[in-house]
């Protein structure tokens, strides 16, 4: 599977981009991505991708000391703790103009944009100013809910803006103290942090949100290309035939209903509900619920309904099929996609979900857009 965020390689033969998804849409990356990606950067470059893509736990211990990198997907558990009680996870404000947010879970998500919020610019202060937040050494300020200053009191004791990170989930990670401005922290994957207006020495816990982590599956890497196939002729038929879903629906995700028998040698587009919001336009930042079947099984092989979790993702960064089929749809709007190999993974296959010369079906519920 590959990821959302990762640009994507031209489509087989066409010489269109393809599209790149968070592991659990691995199945909207195709060969054509693949081949958009190769057009798009160098093969190191790809490489690199295909690397992350292999484990949707995260980053590997080298990666972590570089940062994350434009098509990673990665995520840190944040609480602010006021005198001993955590504040409610913080809202998503709508705002990502670089790619690291939240979605009001209490988890900061880490998918940079541009290279300025990847690396070792990837950084607390990023997070704290998408969402207007004021953290300096001796300031909180959290919109319309906390103001404290140190000196302020909590009970009749002065208290002072501390930060506490641990950079790991192990509960035998002692947690280190943040000297310094805390704008400067240094985001990483699976990474605990704590805001808190507490008196010196006061224990600092790890925040509420840390159990959000592991339900988390990086959605990077789904979505991301292949490697380039050989080339198909759009309108050509290519594959098995297509059966209807073969297992249970996640709680909470739509029929998917798949065009029985001939698979289709273009793009299929099917208004199941037409939305009255903004309109999706091409290279949008859009966040959906989707679920997608392989034509040839039936069989699921990704879904953000799996995971309670909607997925923000650039229509730059996306297999083909997706780049061409979300485009158009409103906010509100569900639509069917029926995308054939050439606009997906071709010949390679995106193992083990995803066999070669797959036709992928997919529900697309739009939930918000921006301008990329």
């Amino acid at each position: 599977m590959n990821r959302p965020q990762v640009q994507s390689p031209p489509s087989q033969g066409t010489g269109s981009s393809g599209v790149a998804f968070p592991r659990t849409m691995s199945l909207l990356v195709v060969p054509a991505v693949v081949a958009l990606i190769a057009g798009c950067g160098s093969s190191d470059r790809i490489d690199e991708l295909r690397r992350s893509a292999s484990s949707y736990r995260g980053p590997t211990p080298s990666s972590q000391t570089a940062g994350p990198q434009i098509g990673d997907h990665w995520h840190a558990a944040i609480g602010f703790n006021i005198c001993g009680s955590f504040l409610a996870d913080l809202p998503d404000n709508g705002a990502d103009p670089l790619g690291i947010h939240t979605h009001g879970d209490g988890v900061i998500h880490i998918h940079p944009f541009e290279s300025r919020a990847s690396g070792s610019r990837a950084t607390l202060q990023l997070f704290f100013e998408t969402l207007g937040l004021t953290v300096t050494t001796s300031e909180l300020r959290v919109p319309g809910t906390v103001r404290k200053t140190n000196g302020d009191t909590c009970g009749n004791s002065p208290a002072k803006i501390q930060v506490k990170v641990w950079d790991s989930l192990s509960a035998s990670d002692p947690g280190r103290i943040v000297e310094g401005r805390p704008g400067d922290v240094q985001l990483h994957h699976n990474q605990l942090i704590t805001i808190a207006f507490l008196p010196q020495g006061s224990d600092i816990p790890r925040p509420p949100s840390k159990s959000q982590i592991d339900q988390l599956v990086d959605v990077a890497t789904t979505l991301a290309p292949g490697p380039p196939t050989t080339a198909f002729s759009a309108g050509t038929t290519v594959g098995s035939s297509c059966v209807a879903v073969s297992e249970a629906l996640p709680p909470g995700a739509p029929a998917v209903p798949v065009e029985i028998g001939r698979p289709p040698g273009q793009l299929v587009k099917r208004e199941l509900r037409v939305g009255t919001g903004a309109q999706a336009s091409a290279n949008a930042t859009v966040t959906v619920n989707y679920i997608g079947v392989a034509c040839s099984t039936g069989k699921i092989f990704d879904s953000s309904y799996s995971r309670n979790q909607p997925v923000t993702l650039s229509l730059s960064n996306v297999i083909r099929g997706w780049q061409d089929g979300i485009p158009g749809m409103r906010v509100g709007g569900q639509r069917l996609l029926g995308i054939p190999p050439h606009q997906a993974y071709g010949e390679t296959a995106s193992p083990p979900n995803i066999g070669p010369n797959e036709t992928l079906w997919f529900v697309v519920d739009l939930l918000s857009t921006r301008a990329g």
